[in-house]
């Protein structure tokens, strides 16, 4: 046997680095060993999806995954590389081409297995991303509608809080950011809410003050107006104390005006009050003609029933004298008491109906006399406190009247005499004369207010003595 030459020294180890493999060492009756201990490879963390609605960010981080897992792969794939060389190294005298072949073939065999299932994890994971997405906007779709639904003041954050609890989350752990989303969301909006309170109250408060103001506003121009009435009224007098004594024919025409105004405000008084005593009577004319079609009624019932209990004992009449020729004494005498009781049965309802009758027509006729008697009282209570009034108007008047009289006749005494006295009376009796005889309503000379012929006309004329003698009030 020939001696085998010894093979070759390997060449010495280089540094293990990314872009060379590692070297080869050949030790005689050993197996080599990489120079470092083989560490599994580092699987990569599905990354978490990000909140992102348009297409371009996912594809963005779709690329980026790929690219870690391409630069991962061959990292593994080398490593593995260096392992199965370092175990199926031959030995002296065989082929080491054939080894480095076969440790290639298995390493990328093995490394196409790995992309097929990193390949298989990764649709896995797009198609488990997409349905969280997809669960994701469902749930944010709902958490919107019912969060539009409900009320954001009175409880509103807890409703919604209450949804997401009972919401059924069913998807990977990539929809813990929108979840954290949605709880941030909710904080903003329940401080939105707290400040929409706030403002509310600030508001309501506003509002309570302007209502106070307005309030003392409308009592302040209360008192002003009254203020304004008593101060209006006390230069009416002054005017009608004062004007006469100058000489003034104004302040005589004003309160003239204002007793004419006050006479005819009387009259409408005194028309409103006829007109409503003419109602009442219709109405009591209406109700006593109800009655009397209910009595007469009545009466009719009453005398068909007489008719009718006549009509009975005349049938009984004639059933006897009928019933005496019959030869068959038991069939008639059956007859007779079957006749007899239809009769009594007859008569028995009519006089039940009668009585209803009679029941119904009595109570009828107490309700109308009722409403009768409260209508007269009604008009009797309104005419008098009415007619009251009219009469403490018309006092008054005559008392402003006779004042304003006495005040004339006053002024008119108390002019100055000039130089040629008789010249100066004549105007002064003239002008007296007149205002003594000129009417202030119908402004006719030869009467006074009291003895106008336009009150007689209206029919309800003022006398002396101060009453109001009402013409057409039935009752009073």
């Amino acid at each position: 046997m020939e001696e085998h030459s010894a093979p070759p020294r390997p060449p010495p180890m280089k540094k293990l680095t990314r872009s060379s493999p590692p070297p080869k060492r050949k030790r005689r009756g050993s197996i080599s060993r990489p120079p470092h201990r083989h560490r599994p490879p580092v699987w990569p963390q599905r990354p978490r999806p990000r909140r992102s609605a348009s297409a371009a960010a996912d594809a963005e981080v779709r690329d980026q995954f790929a690219r870690e897992m391409e630069l991962r792969l061959v990292e593994v794939a080398r490593v593995q590389a260096v392992g199965v060389k370092a175990v199926f190294v031959p030995s002296e005298g065989i082929g080491v081409q054939m080894g480095a072949n076969m440790a290639a073939g298995m390493a990328a065999r093995m490394a196409r297995q790995r992309i097929d299932e990193l390949d298989e994890a990764l649709r896995e994971s797009k198609v488990a991303l997409e349905n969280a997405r997809a669960e994701n906007e469902g749930l944010r779709s709902e958490i919107a509608e019912r969060f539009e639904s409900f009320n954001p003041i009175a409880s509103g954050d807890e409703k919604i809080n209450a949804v997401i609890r009972r919401t059924p989350i069913a998807g990977p752990a990539e929809t813990e950011p929108g979840i954290r989303e949605l709880t941030e969301l909710l904080e903003k909006s329940k401080t939105d809410t707290a400040e929409l309170r706030e403002q509310l109250a600030e508001s309501k408060a506003e509002r309570d003050s302007a209502h106070a103001e307005v309030a003392a506003l409308q009592s302040l121009v209360d008192e002003r107006t009254a203020e304004l009435e008593n101060l209006r009224k006390k230069v009416n007098r002054e005017i009608l104390v004062n004007g006469i004594e100058c000489g003034k024919a104004s302040s005589s025409k004003h309160d003239i005006s204002t007793a004419r105004d006050e006479i005819t405000g009387l009259k409408h008084i005194v028309q409103e009050l006829q007109m409503e005593n003419s109602s009442h009577a219709q109405r009591n004319n209406a109700l006593e003609q109800e009655n009397n079609f209910l009595l007469s009624e009545t009466e009719q019932l009453r005398q068909e029933l007489k008719t009718l209990e006549e009509n009975v004992e005349q049938s009984f009449m004639r059933e006897e004298e009928s019933l005496s020729y019959a030869a068959d004494g038991a069939d008639s005498a059956d007859d007779i008491v079957k006749m007899q009781k239809k009769h009594e049965t007859e008569l028995e309802q009519l006089r039940k109906k009668l009585v209803e009758a009679e029941r119904t027509s009595t109570r009828t006729i107490h309700d109308l006399n009722k409403e009768i008697s409260e209508l007269e009282t009604l008009i009797e209570s309104k005419s008098t406190a009415k007619y009251e009034d009219l009469e403490s108007e018309i006092e008054k008047l005559k008392d402003k009247l006779a004042c304003s009289q006495k005040k004339m006749s006053r002024s008119s005494v108390s002019t100055p005499t000039s130089a040629t006295p008789s010249v100066a009376a004549s105007p002064s009796s003239t002008s007296t004369a007149n205002l003594e005889t000129v009417c202030e309503i119908c402004e006719c000379p030869g009467h006074n207010i009291f003895t106008c012929d336009l009150l007689k006309d209206e029919g309800a004329p003022l006398g002396m003595d101060g009453g109001l003698m009402m013409v057409g009030l039935d009752g009073v």
